[in-house]
Order: C-alpha cells, then structure tokens, then sequence
C-alpha cells in the first residue's frame, strides 16, 4: 500500500520513544495527586462506558488511548522537509507545527481529561479539538496563498471564538459544532482545491472514514451496553486511535499537493 510505503521509520522510532516518555511523564506527575476530588468536576464524569477508578487515574485505557494524537504529532514534527519547496503543510514548518501542535494539545487534553475528569481537563479537550477544526477550515482556503502571520491571525481569533461559543450561549450543542465544522471543511476542501492535479480525494475520504467508524465506536460506548467497563477494550478510545489515524491521513493528504511559492522562480536562480 502507498501509504505504508511512506512511512519514515526513523522517524516513528523517535516518536514511540517520545510518546512513551511523556507517558512516563504523565505517570511521575499524576501519581503524585492522591485524587482529583479537591479539583472542580467536569461535567458527565459518569457518560463514559469505561468505569471510574480509584485513585490519580481514573480511566487508564481512555486516557493511554488519547496518546496516539501525541504520536502522530510527535511523528509529523520529527519528519524531515522535501525538497520540494510548496506552501502545504508537510514542508512549510510553520504549518506544520501548527497542525502537529493542535493534535498534540488534542492528546494532552483528552489524556488528562480521562485521567482526571476536571474541568480543566474538561476545556483542554475541546481546545484541542477545536484547534484540529479550525485548522482543517482555514487551511482549506489556501489555494489562496494565506500570507502565515493572516492565517495565524485567522486560527487564532477562529478557534477563541468558536470556543467562546461552545462553552457559552452553545455550550449544549459542543458535539454538533465540532462536526459541523468537519463537514464545512470537508466540503470546503474538495470544492476549493479538486483543481490542484496533486489533490488527492482517496486518502482525504479515507481520512473521513477513520472519523466515521470512530464516530460509531464512540456512539456505541455512549449507550453503555456492548463493552465491558473493566475491559482494555473501549469504544471511547477506539474513538480516540481512530481520530489520531485520520489525523495522519490528513496530514498525508495536503502532503500530496505541489502548491509553488509566488518565488520559487528567485529560489531556483539563486540555486
């Protein structure tokens, strides 16, 4: 398959290194809160399938779960720059560590969530989840040629609204936002981009469809009847490694694309 053929070894290496290091990491801080009672509560402790224990780690297979969004982060910020120079996200660095770093606060966020089920693990969840959004939204616009500092100005200001939103006036409607916003990317992407001869709709559908099938898993967790509360086995974080491999499978879809910088011409001349 095409796609396993462009993995970069090395680079997964370093990245299952570094995710099990902040695993480690997670374990040294976490074990030294005796529990999270003292810490305000985030609402719904009860709405996952997985049950709560006692103790500083409350879910350990949601919460080891949420570290596959810090693989992929860690694995596309280690992956080295193609020769090629373009404005897509797998060579342009400020792009990049803009979508890495989104999945990473994603990872942090559901990690520490389902390890502590505080309100602050509560927000950092939906941040990085939003940040994951928007990005898909704004970056759909690039054909464009965004100038970085426009579309840091545009992801910032979009996702602090948006999170505004979400935990004001739309706080009940959270879930519905974030895949109306999928959606509007999705349709987004396809429509301003299918032009490029370098888009790919395979990988970008099969990214959709990792979203899908976790989706599912997630909404079976939710009536809590098919998976043990005690078992490894979970919807919930199935949930979760399917939306870290459609993170990857996005990141591989604007990989694909050629989009010249206005200067290349000045780049190949002085080459």
């Amino acid at each position: 398959m095409e796609i396993t053929k462009r993995i970069n070894w090395k680079c997964f290496f370093y990245a299952t290194v570094a995710t099990l290091a902040c695993v480690g990491l997670m374990v040294f801080i976490g074990s030294r809160v005796e529990n999270w009672d003292s810490w305000s509560q985030a609402p719904g402790r009860y709405t996952f399938n997985e049950a709560i224990r006692d103790g500083w780690l409350l879910q350990p297979w949601n919460t080891f779960s949420s570290f596959a969004f810090i693989f992929i982060a860690i694995y596309i910020m280690f992956l080295p720059f193609p020769k090629t120079i373009n404005k897509t996200v797998s060579s342009n660095l400020f792009l990049r560590y803009i979508f890495a770093i989104s999945l990473f606060v994603t990872g942090i966020g559901t990690a520490f969530l389902h390890m502590s089920h505080t309100s602050l693990g509560h927000l950092l969840d939906w941040i990085g989840m939003f940040m994951v959004v928007v990005f898909i939204l704004v970056y759909s616009f690039r054909r464009f040629k965004l100038h970085p500092l426009v579309f840091l100005a545009i992801f910032v200001v979009g996702t602090g609204a948006i999170l505004a939103m979400a935990f004001t006036f739309a706080g009940g409607f959270r879930q519905e936002i974030f895949g109306g916003i999928i959606i509007v990317g999705a349709i987004l992407e396809i429509f301003l981009n299918r032009s490029n001869p370098k888009f790919s709709l395979d990988t970008l559908l099969m990214s959709g469809s990792a979203i899908l099938f976790g989706l599912i898993f997630r909404l079976i967790d939710d009536t809590h009847f098919f998976f043990d509360p005690y078992s490894w086995f979970q919807g919930h974080a199935i949930w979760h490694v399917l939306g870290a491999l459609a993170g990857a499978l996005l990141y591989y879809h604007y990989s694909q694309e050629n989009i010249k910088h206005d200067d290349e011409s000045l780049h190949k001349k002085s080459s």
